[in-house]
């Protein structure tokens, strides 16, 4: 009995020992995964790639699986009680880093580092009146927010610059900030940083082969200068009636430093519109061009309407001032006169047409026609004024009948003899 209880406590006391011994065997990976953004494999004062399932492990040889370990705030992952062996250790950047340096490790345990990078955006933007590219603060230029990159708002430096480093690859899209409250139009940076002058996007993928060229957000206070060239209505005709459907075309051209929409409005016009062309919005007499006219740029509109009144016979179609503000409004309006007549009374007005050549015979054989006063002036006091027909015509009818009788009569006398 005694030896059992010596037994006892003596397991008693290893049991204790031998655990001690199985968590010394097992051992720890650990280490950072952070941006390296100057690509020199050291990772003094850049951050580390916060929250991100970045990590493999696997069993040397057999390839098994050990896990997936994900990234803290810092940058920073562990694995710890892991049976002692050797253990190849990766980064995973799936497409949306480059490593910069090793992808993998082979270790028995301890501290395994990571170097990755990802893309970037600078740019500067700032109101550039004198339009240098440069921020002339003595002039009054100065910065101005750029806008948002995929919905997130840019931040600013004091010195008009912003920058966004880290991004992971895919498609980014810039939406320029929209200052036209304030008078103010985007640059054409169109060549220089790609940035759409019409709609003030951009958009790109990043990926390991991006460029970080500059891509800035320039804006100016510019003059607009909208024209309209003169109307032409078709069918053209000297007259038109009530009722009648024309087409009526006029140009629009933007003589403006940006792009630049106008509303487009018929002034004392009766019509009713039937239809219009696909580059304005818009009913009745009141429209709006659909898209952003550019400068030097021209847009031909057509209208089809209905003619419904007589009254204010011209066409009067003018587009509104530039939104940039313009000093000369002459050329934004135009007016043509036309006719309009109700229907039937377009035909009560005397019309020239070109004399008929007849010979002698046919003249006093074929009655004259005539329309209006013409017809009032055919009496010549025969008392067949009222009919307008020569009396001529009915004598030579008359002798024509006598000789026909006569040359029967000597015929049958003829046959009898």
């Amino acid at each position: 009995m005694r030896k059992l209880c010596a037994a006892a406590m003596a397991a008693a006391f290893l049991l204790p020992v031998a655990g001690t011994a199985a968590a010394q065997d097992g051992i720890s990976i650990e280490g950072l995964v952070w941006f390296d953004r100057d690509e020199d494999g050291k990772t003094a004062d850049e951050p580390g790639v916060p929250n991100e399932k970045i990590v493999k492990v696997v069993r040397d040889g057999s390839g098994e699986l050990v896990g997936e370990y994900a990234t803290g705030a810092d940058g920073r992952y562990g694995v710890r009680d892991l049976p002692a062996g050797r253990y190849v250790v990766s980064v995973e950047v799936a497409g949306r880093y480059a490593p910069t340096g090793r992808r993998s490790v082979t270790t028995g345990g301890g501290t395994v580092d990571f170097g990755v990078r990802g893309g970037q955006l600078i740019g500067y933007s700032f109101l550039d009146q004198n339009r240098n590219g440069g921020m002339d603060a003595d002039l009054g230029e100065r910065p101005l927010e750029p806008g948002t990159l995929n919905g997130r708002k840019l931040e600013l430096r004091p010195d008009g610059q912003f920058l966004v480093q880290d991004l992971p690859f895919g498609r980014y899209e810039l939406v320029a900030a929209d200052y036209r409250r304030e008078g103010l139009a985007l640059r054409d940076t169109q060549t220089s940083s790609g940035l759409d002058w019409v709609t003030g996007r951009r958009v790109y993928d990043v990926d390991a082969d991006f460029s970080s060229a500059p891509i800035d957000v320039l804006y100016f206070n510019p003059k607009g200068d909208l024209t309209m060239g003169m109307p032409v209505v078709t069918p053209a005709k000297d007259v038109y009636t009530v009722g009648d459907e024309v087409g009526v075309d006029f140009r629009i051209t933007n003589n403006g430093e940006a792009p630049d929409k106008a509303d487009v409005l018929l002034s004392a016009w009766h019509a009713e519109t039937l239809s219009f062309s696909d580059n304005l919005v818009g009913e009745d007499d009141t429209f709006t061009m659909k898209d952003l006219l550019l400068p030097g740029k021209s847009i031909d509109v057509e209208l089809r309407v209905k003619l419904t009144s007589t009254e204010l016979p011209y066409v009067f179609p003018f587009v509104t001032p530039s939104k940039w503000g313009e000093d000369n409004f002459a050329d934004n309006k135009q007016k043509l006169l036309i006719e309009v007549v109700e229907k039937g009374a377009e035909t009560t007005a005397p019309t020239t047409s070109s004399p008929v050549q007849t010979s002698p015979a046919q003249t006093s054989a074929v009655p004259a026609t005539t329309t209006g006063p013409a017809a009032a002036r055919a009496g010549n006091g025969s008392g067949l004024a009222s009919t307008g027909a020569s009396p001529l015509g009915f004598l030579g009818l008359a002798a024509l009948l006598l000789t026909a009788g006569t040359t029967a009569f000597f015929v049958a006398r003829r046959r009898r003899s």
